[in-house]
């Protein structure tokens, strides 16, 4: 009896192991087998945009409170193994920033174009929950208002949404998916965070310009 496990789930399979030989008896003492196990490795890529369409960088210029960027997301699946009902979701939970209702427009793999979506729950392909503040996107092929679709190896999505700075925190967002794979007749579910295709800072710093007043001389003239 052995075990079959991933990072987040385990299940027991059966192995039967055969032995040949020329002679009236053989003794095994020990045997010992290697082997890969494919699993989806979905991840992101990142990139902020401010109103007037350039990429917010470091050093670009100042983020102010109020202003409204936009979130350009890429979901790649980067191992040899297919991922199927693929919904990702991030929350907006510490108040930094705020999700713009009815922004979020997909571009799903295969597609040329994007194509804006509501946010209504099994309307379109977005569901942006405004209690929990969480915004779901489904995306693979074949995904609908209901559930994800299938991202085959090395397939691509994307999505963009805008958002508005509340606060002068800094500003991370974290993606989770999730998803369903199978091996054999194991079927494995996973909700997990997602982690980056490449190393890449997707923190941005907003400023709060400092309140202050001039004092002129009531009598005093310019001329």
């Amino acid at each position: 009896m052995g075990e079959l496990r991933d990072d987040e789930n385990a299940t027991e399979y059966n192995a039967t192991i055969t032995v040949h030989t020329d002679s009236d008896m053989v003794l095994i003492s020990h045997i010992a087998f290697a082997t890969d196990l494919y699993k989806p490795k979905l991840c992101y890529l990142e990139t902020f945009y401010n109103s007037d369409g350039i990429k917010i960088e470091e050093a670009s210029g100042k983020i102010l409170i109020g202003d409204i960027i936009t979130v350009d997301l890429l979901i790649r699946n980067k191992n040899d193994k297919d991922a199927k009902k693929v919904t990702v979701y991030t929350t907006f939970e510490n108040n930094a920033s705020e999700y713009v209702e009815n922004s979020t427009e997909v571009k799903n793999i295969g597609e040329s174009d994007y194509i804006l979506m509501t946010d209504g729950l099994d309307e379109d392909l977005v569901y942006y929950s405004l209690e929990e503040k969480e915004l779901n996107i489904n995306l693979g092929l074949y995904a609908n208002g209901n559930m994800g679709g299938t991202f085959y190896p090395d397939n691509e999505a994307y999505s963009k949404f805008k958002i508005e700075i509340k606060d002068d925190k800094n500003i991370s967002l974290t993606y989770k998916a999730r998803y369903e794979y199978t091996i054999g007749h194991n079927t494995f579910y996973i909700n997990a965070t997602l982690p980056k295709c490449e190393e890449f800072n997707n923190t941005i710093t907003p400023y709060r310009p400092q309140v202050g007043y001039n004092v002129v001389e009531p009598e005093f003239n310019s001329n």
